[in-house]
């Protein structure tokens, strides 16, 4: 199971990674406009004090969407359901590789075009 703040915090400590190729870097499609940008830092952790105790809990920003992070966490623990059930990421990142290698090779499946007889008076 994953915690949504926890997910939240996770998500949150890969975007500071800004080394490329470490582990939890974040990769992003260059196309990604500055509204997802925005988005995904929509929320901040914030710490209260409830009878001396520190309470962490995570604050839409004003006037902020924050449907991005709420996406990404989303996958986040898609991802983290899927390892728990046996996915090996490494090993599934070569299959869909190697998938994209063949289909790269034999090229793309061309349409089907159905002829409807329908307007030759049938059916």
């Amino acid at each position: 199971m994953v915690g949504t703040d926890s997910a939240k915090a996770t998500v949150m400590g890969r975007l500071r990674n800004a080394q490329a190729g470490t582990p939890d870097y974040s990769h992003f499609p260059v196309e990604r406009e500055q509204t997802y940008f925005e988005q995904l830092l929509g929320e901040v952790l914030v710490t209260t004090y409830s009878k001396g105790q520190p309470v962490r809990e995570w604050r839409p920003k004003k006037g902020v969407r924050h449907e991005a992070l709420d996406a990404r966490v989303y996958a986040y623990a898609a991802l983290r359901a899927l390892v728990s059930m046996g996915l090996v990421l490494d090993a599934e990142a070569d299959r869909v590789t190697a998938l994209g290698a063949t289909v790269r090779e034999t090229g793309p499946t061309p349409p089907r075009v159905s002829h409807s007889q329908w307007m030759n008076g049938v059916g």
